[in-house]
């Protein structure tokens, strides 16, 4: 696979941490365009490619071991302002996870990427992660396509652009359902792959409470298949319960384990546990042309990596570890522990 396929409009951001315990991380590298870059180039680096704004505030030391995952694929880009942050703390007795911004955001926008990427290389690539609001979502797609020069509206001959949509939290609700739905089914020239979390999933169908069961999970994935297209994936993100997506050619939910069920005690912090599944999934998908099995092992593998410590894996260049293990040893072994996958 020759050329970059992929990007994302997920944000750069540092991190200040405040664990359970009450323990405080700062400057921890994070966001979410950071770890869905991460969980695509754990799977397979010099396919992607994306935009990491810094400010006058950064930290130096950052900077080479970003550039150390893919030097081609990192575009630091410096502004004459403070570098985009957050801080991440749980609030109330249900140990409710809650993101605030601590400095004003930077956005990316399509004209960000032909700018830093230059035209040619963007109308090649065909699968961008969007994480954003609706209106914003349906505004980038269509700027997209004016650079693709395609009208995303009327069926197209061959697949231009598969957008990997992780709705923001705040959208998610109920009387929202119907205005996604026509969002997706109005741009039929488009293949989408939706992946809310389980609790965003809940909300959207109106639940009272987020399901906790596996049964509960799927039944929610079956109603949400109704708002998109037939060419189209919905990808469930369930946490500690894996991911379920639903196969259509085979009119079948398809279930994958989390990649640490038998060892829960290595889960440390599930900050950008959904991106880098996705960027995994997302980069899996490439790989095998669409195998919505292999995307899901890919992502759940991913994920799985990126939440065994505080901020961001250790990467060895020299050994191409993340966390003392290579891809390829993480997904044997997943699929020598989950070999049996369910189905139904």
């Amino acid at each position: 696979m020759d050329g970059i396929k992929f990007t994302t409009n997920g944000m750069f951001i540092l991190d200040e941490i405040h664990s359970k315990e009450g323990k405080v991380y700062k400057d921890i590298i994070g966001g979410a365009g950071t770890f869905t870059i991460l969980g695509n180039l754990i799977v397979s680096p010099g396919h992607s490619k994306w935009i990491v704004d810094i400010g006058n505030d950064f930290p130096n030391e950052l900077v080479p071991i970003m550039q150390s995952w893919d030097p081609n694929c990192t575009v630091l880009r410096k502004l004459d302002r403070l570098t985009t942050r957050g801080i991440n703390y749980y609030k109330g007795d249900n140990d409710l996870r809650i993101f605030d911004y601590l400095t004003k955001k930077k956005q990316i926008h399509v004209q960000d990427w032909v700018e830093c990427f230059g035209k040619p290389i963007f109308q090649n690539i065909g699968y961008i992660h969007l994480v954003c609001s609706i209106e914003r979502s349906k505004q980038i797609i269509e700027d997209i396509c004016k650079i693709k020069n395609f009208d995303p509206t009327q069926i197209q001959t061959e697949e231009k652009l598969t957008i990997i949509w992780e709705p923001l939290p705040d959208i998610c609700q109920a009387d929202n359902l119907p205005v996604i739905n026509e969002l997706i089914q109005g741009f039929i020239g488009i293949k989408f792959i939706f992946s809310p979390n389980s609790e965003e999933s809940s909300r959207l169908l109106g639940y009272e409470q987020e399901p906790s069961s596996l049964e509960e999970c799927k039944i929610m994935t079956k109603k949400l298949y109704c708002n998109i297209k037939s060419t189209d994936h919905c990808v469930i993100r369930c946490g500690r319960l894996g991911s379920i997506t639903y196969d259509y050619e085979a009119k079948k939910l398809l279930h994958m384990p989390a990649y640490h069920t038998f060892t829960p005690q290595k889960v440390v912090d599930p900050t950008g546990g959904g991106n880098s599944f996705l960027g995994g999934f997302a980069m899996g998908y490439i790989l095998s042309h669409g195998d919505l099995k292999y995307a899901s092992i890919c992502g759940n593998v991913v994920s799985g990596c990126i939440i065994e410590q505080i901020g961001i894996p250790q990467w060895d260049a020299t050994k191409k570890t993340w966390n003392g293990h290579t891809f390829k040893e993480r997904f044997d072994y997943y699929i020598s522990n989950y070999i049996k996958f369910e189905e139904s």
